[in-house]
């Protein structure tokens, strides 16, 4: 995607920008720019959502400050010099505010951030978070000369140097509700609408069901993608994704097997992609260099945001679950709805609260304040869950992990569609739990895809999910362990928790300012095999070590 970069000069009270794709046609097609009296509008973001652009520029001509399903964009007046900007209505598009000695620089990709902090000065709160909880909210960055305008903001900058700053606050999502056959023609639609913008598209395929629908979608349409995939060879991923691709008959891209050996070339690769803020264990898609340069510049189709059609919160293992999507209990269910979401962010926070207590109540209080936001807009607990994995997962975890992707391709996300989110979003929960939207909409558009393997279950997904399977919580108290995958794991993670020493551990752990005292020293052993941690740490102490760049005389 174009690197698109805004700089305001405190010295010379002037504003301009650079846009930057290099040689790729296609990183340009999903930018839109119209300039004329001195004013300059560029919007970005997914390419299936351009029909946005035409009503957004009409709409800031008028003087508003619009949002958009899928695009982003910056209005700048060089008459005047200031700059409006607004952000897509999920967050999926960011923009990065980077305060330095002489200029405010905006930013549209990450990697922008490393690249022009020559002195970057660490923010310990947001460190603590990110190790944590495993995300940041809000504006806060790692960094503490930089913002973050995110899901449905806009934002003014004026000449004067002030910054006026709104944040959406209604909640995504609704108490409508849809059936399968509207929630499927959206989805085919949103589908359709993703291939029209590139004559070379791409789908990421794994051994699960959010990129097998997506090529179902596809073949239902008479579409021939190419594919890619990455991981283990002997992993039950990379072993159906080549199952897929044979059966839809489309070339498959594969990384080598340097993406198993974690080394230091890998970690500082994530660290100027992700700008810090996305872990090594969240990184798979950039791991293998050789993958990146065989596909890049092309526009990749994700499945990003599908767990919110999957019952990310709730689907727990056990019977009874569909009691969440009934408004007559919802007084009784909200409390244990809550309780989900906390034990989800507890999987990681509780192990770092063992080593670092000092910092529980003011995380726990963060996170309890972000779980109470739009819980009463609810007429299901279900629906609230949905929308709390919309509204703070994806628009900020999920979304950071897709855009280490921008400096490579273009992003295209079908779940994500406006349509199609709304149909999908608001079936009944029984279409939610055991993935069984996925599940019927695989069968009904390709059965042929249908019969490839499934990784949770290690057999032909049209057999459907075997009693254990479904309700593993409640196999496991009989003695049958059903968690999780069938095959074998795409990453091993036990070699990258040897590769980071003790010295880069301490020293981010110091930044953090929570590293144990020499008497504490016991608790060593858990902090290294703490994977947050350990997986932190190898990006942040690669931060020191990325290129530079300077801004432009005309930017």
């Amino acid at each position: 995607m174009d690197s698109i970069t805004v700089v305001f000069d405190k010295q010379l009270k002037s504003v301009s920008y650079e846009q930057n794709g290099g040689d790729s046609a296609t990183a340009s097609a999903g930018v839109s720019k119209w300039q004329q009296h001195g004013c300059t509008i560029i919007c970005w973001g997914d390419p299936a959502c351009t029909q946005e652009d035409a009503t957004l520029i009409r709409k800031l001509l008028k003087g508003d400050s619009p949002h958009a399903w899928g695009r982003s964009w910056l209005m700048i007046d060089h008459f005047h010099c200031s700059v409006k900007m607004g952000i897509d209505t999920l967050g999926l598009f960011p923009i990065w505010q980077i305060d330095l000695q002489d200029k405010v620089v905006f930013s549209n990709q990450r990697t922008s951030v490393s690249e022009l902090l020559s002195t970057p000065k660490a923010n310990p709160q947001a460190m603590r978070s990110l190790v944590a909880l495993g995300q940041l909210f809000d504006q806060q960055t790692l960094w503490q000369q930089v913002s973050y305008h995110g899901a449905g903001s806009s934002m003014v900058f004026g000449a004067n140097g002030q910054t006026n700053h709104q944040q959406q606050s209604k909640p995504l999502l609704s108490n409508w509700q849809t059936n399968f056959n509207d929630a499927l023609d959206a989805f085919v639609e949103a589908v359709r609408l993703s291939f029209e913008q590139d004559d070379r598209p791409l789908v990421s395929l794994s051994g699960g069901l959010d990129s097998r629908l997506i090529l179902a979608a596809a073949t239902a349409l008479g579409k021939k993608p190419a594919a890619l995939t990455y991981g283990a060879r002997n992993s039950g991923d990379y072993q159906i994704a080549r199952q897929l691709a044979d059966v839809a008959n489309i070339p498959l891209f594969t990384g080598s097997q340097e993406s198993q050996n974690w080394d230091w070339q890998t970690y500082r690769r994530i660290a100027h992609l992700g700008g810090g803020e996305v872990p090594v264990h969240h990184a798979h898609a950039v791991l293998s260099e050789s993958l990146l340069q065989q596909t890049e510049n092309r526009t990749l189709i994700t499945g990003t945001g599908a767990e919110t059609v999957r019952a990310f919160y709730y689907d727990r293992g056990m019977p009874g679950y569909s009691l969440l999507g009934r408004a007559s209990l919802h007084e009784q269910m909200m409390p244990r709805a809550k309780s989900y979401i906390e034990q989800e962010f507890m999987k990681t926070a509780q192990p770092f609260f063992n080593f670092a207590p000092q910092y529980k109540d003011e995380l726990m209080a963060l996170l309890t304040e972000k779980i109470n936001q739009h819980a009463d807009a609810f007429a299901t607990p279900a629906m609230y869950l949905d929308n709390f994995y919309l509204q703070q997962r994806v628009s900020r975890m999920v979304a950071s992990g897709q855009q280490l992707l921008d400096k490579h391709y273009l992003r295209s996300h079908p779940f994500l569609n406006k349509d199609a989110l709304f149909y999908m979003a608001h079936l009944p929960v029984q279409y939610k739990l055991g993935s069984s939207f996925h599940r019927k909409a695989i069968k009904k558009l390709s059965p042929k895809l249908a019969e490839v393997t499934w990784d949770k279950t290690n057999q032909p997904l049209a057999k459907g999910l075997p009693f254990a399977t479904r309700y593993p919580a409640l196999a496991s108290r009989f003695g049958k362990d059903s968690w999780g995958k069938a095959g074998e794991v795409i990453f091993n993670y036990s070699t990258l928790l040897k590769t980071v020493p003790d010295t880069v551990l301490q020293k981010c752990l110091t930044e953090m300012q929570c590293l144990p005292e020499e008497s504490a020293r016991q608790q060593w052993s858990a902090i290294r095999n703490h994977l947050p941690t350990v997986s932190f740490s190898a990006v942040w102490s690669q931060m020191d070590n990325q290129p530079s760049r300077s801004l432009s005389k005309s930017a």
